[in-house]
């Protein structure tokens, strides 16, 4: 086995390697379904989409003509021209850069570098792929759906609005993502009827979900929406100055998944390996530090019981919330 295939077999196997040079430089001797299957992870992984921007054409091409397996490979099909050598590596790298800017998180959605970053996307020809995928796939990313509405167009808003039906047929946490389009939208007769459609829908949904009647129970009063956060930080710090256990609890009307908490034994340095979880929320989820689960009526009393158990002091609990921060502050400390 050559050195690059030993390489992309680590990585497959979770290995740590630098995959971006292992990819750049592979040889055509190479075994050629491996790597493209290194790369389909990638694009699985918007983390990991710069190591995938600059590859052989051979591997381009595999890549392209590999079954499509996320809407993220399905834009890359549609988007790339395969001409010659320099136009397909080209137009892989800058189908591949958009990609990455649609799965930035360095800018908040709402905010407005990224309008103008998903914009600039809107007006470039890259549109149609995006307006395929959004045709062909049934879960597509929300900054795509995005593009979209920002677009406005007719082929765009056909695209868009079978993702919007759906939505209004299931009832589900999809209106609440689909929600967040809204303020992207140009305005037309038939977004007007479905985003009207789509808010009494929400409005239905968020005044029956649980997380009010829960506000109820600890005081809050009867409320039309009800949510609230705070982190977790124990008061002692670590080897690396950061509080030993740390995380957060989240509670919100307005998403279907109401109730969520993690907590996390943070470890020393940068390896997170040996890091430690407890997360949870309506559907259930892990427990590695061996401290259980919780409803959220009972949460007060899980915390108190994870300090004991972990043998560590909560900082104060900052609650940001649309309710009474006081109140809620008060019944976590019973």
């Amino acid at each position: 086995m050559s050195d690059h295939d030993a390489q992309l077999e680590d990585y497959l196997a979770g290995k740590p390697v630098a995959i971006d040079l292992t990819l750049r430089t592979l040889p055509r001797t190479a075994n050629l379904e491996r790597a493209i299957a290194v790369v389909l992870r990638l694009l699985a992984q918007p983390h990991w989409l710069a190591a995938a921007g600059i590859l052989p054409v051979r591997l381009i091409r595999g890549v392209l003509a590999a079954p499509a397996t996320t809407p993220g490979h399905v834009f890359l099909q549609l988007a790339v021209i395969d001409g010659n050598a320099t136009t397909l590596k080209q137009s892989w790298l800058a189908a591949v850069e958009a990609l990455r800017e649609l799965a930035d998180t360095l800018h908040p959605l709402e905010s407005p570098a990224r309008r103008d970053q998903l914009a600039a996307i809107a007006k470039s020809p890259l549109l149609a792929a995006i307006q395929g995928v959004a045709a062909n796939t049934p879960e597509v990313p929300l900054e795509m759906l995005v593009v979209l509405a920002l677009d406005g167009g007719d082929a765009s808003l056909d695209a868009l609005i079978p993702h919007l039906d759906l939505a209004l047929g299931a009832r589900d946490a999809r209106l609440e993502r689909l929600a967040k389009i809204r303020p992207f939208a140009n305005r037309t007769p038939a977004l007007d009827v479905l985003f009207a459609e789509l808010d009494g829908a929400l409005g239905t949904r968020r005044s029956t979900s649980p997380a009010l009647a829960f506000g109820e129970q600890i005081g809050l009063g009867r409320l039309a929406e009800l949510w609230f956060s705070f982190q977790l930080f124990s008061s002692a710090r670590n080897q690396s100055g950061v509080p030993g256990f740390q995380g957060f609890v989240r509670v919100d009307s307005r998403e279907e998944r109401w109730f969520t908490v993690q907590l996390e034994q943070v470890h020393p340095g940068v390896d997170r390996s040996k890091d430690r979880a407890t997360r949870f929320d309506l559907s259930g989820g892990i427990d590695e530090l061996a401290v259980g689960h919780c409803t959220a009526i009972d949460l007060a009393i899980w915390l108190r019981y994870c300090a004991d158990k972990l043998e560590i002091t909560w900082d104060r609990f900052l609650v940001r919330t649309n309710a009474d921060a006081k109140r809620i502050g008060d019944w976590l400390l019973g």
